[in-house]
């Protein structure tokens, strides 16, 4: 028998123009992983670039239970337990964050303490922390897919490999060929970047794990308590952002007002020094002579 092509739906397949809100939205992306376990799995194994076929099984272990979620401010990392003997962080950031390094190694640290008070140390799950970014983190060293490991500064000796730091930057994704990025990255990456429904489309190129993630991010477009509560999450991370650098801006400007208010007391004081020092002078130039 032949097996049946899958199909956009009719309103994916008719929807023209930009995506109002994208996979790069963490609410969005934990909402297709969650919702579609051949998605994760698809995401994850191009993440770990290994093969679906030796995937055993992929356990997401932080759903969101949506229709009673009122806050902005979540959490959205996709915690996975992979394999059933590996724990896989993924966390998308849009906008740039100066302490990010900090905070993906506290992450990663956290998930690390996945014992039981009498579990051997040697039990412990390793665990991988990916950071998908919308800009580049080091800009002395851009890479699209970037791997960090705990070893010897000197010989380059793995401690442990229990401990890995991926980051997957978005805006490097010409580099992928130079690096040798396995194509099904590539993919995903192009999918994280489709700006418009027709982009999304092409991209799926019969693929039915995309295929599945495009009719699901469109679903969440069109579902209005979805959007909005994508939209008003992805709002308030733009007013922490601008919130935050205002506060810089304003902290510099009170910083310099003070400077200048004390730069010109010390002024002051060196007018009255000088004229006291005049004024002495001109006492002793007066009696001697």
């Amino acid at each position: 028998m032949k097996e049946k092509k899958m199909v956009f739906s009719q309103g994916l397949a008719d929807a023209t123009g930009k995506i109002p809100v994208t996979l790069r939205n963490d609410m969005v992306l934990h909402s297709v992983t969650q919702r579609s376990k051949n998605t994760l799995k698809g995401l994850i194994c191009a993440l770990l670039e290994v093969q679906e076929a030796d995937v055993k099984e992929v356990d997401l272990l932080n759903p969101i239970d949506y229709k009673n979620y009122k806050e902005k401010e979540i959490i959205l990392d996709i915690r996975v337990l992979f394999n059933n003997r590996e724990i896989v962080n993924v966390e998308v950031q849009c906008y740039r964050m100066d302490a990010w390094t900090d905070r993906s190694v506290y992450y990663l640290c956290r998930s690390y303490l996945n014992l039981d008070q009498h579990d051997d140390y040697a039990d412990a799950y390793p665990v991988t922390q990916i950071s998908i970014m919308n800009y580049t983190l080091f800009a002395d060293s851009p890479e699209f897919y970037a791997k960090y490991r705990l070893m010897n500064e000197k010989n380059h000796r793995l401690y442990s490999s229990k401990i890995k730091l991926n980051v997957l930057d978005l805006t490097q994704i010409e580099r992928a060929n130079e690096e040798g990025a396995s194509s099904q990255l590539v993919h995903w990456a192009k999918l994280f970047l489709a700006e418009t429904w027709e982009e999304l489309r092409s991209l799926c190129n019969g693929d039915e794990i995309m295929m599945e993630a495009a009719e699901m991010v469109y679903d969440i477009n069109i579902t209005p308590e979805e959007r909005v509560l994508a939209e008003a999450h992805e709002k308030y991370l733009m007013d922490k952002r601008v919130s935050f650098r205002l506060g810089l801006k304003r902290g510099r400007e009170e910083a310099e007002e003070q400077f200048r208010s004390e730069l010109e007391q010390m002024n002051s004081e060196l007018e009255q020094k000088d004229a006291e020092i005049a004024r002495l002078k001109a006492m002793l130039e007066k009696e001697n002579a």
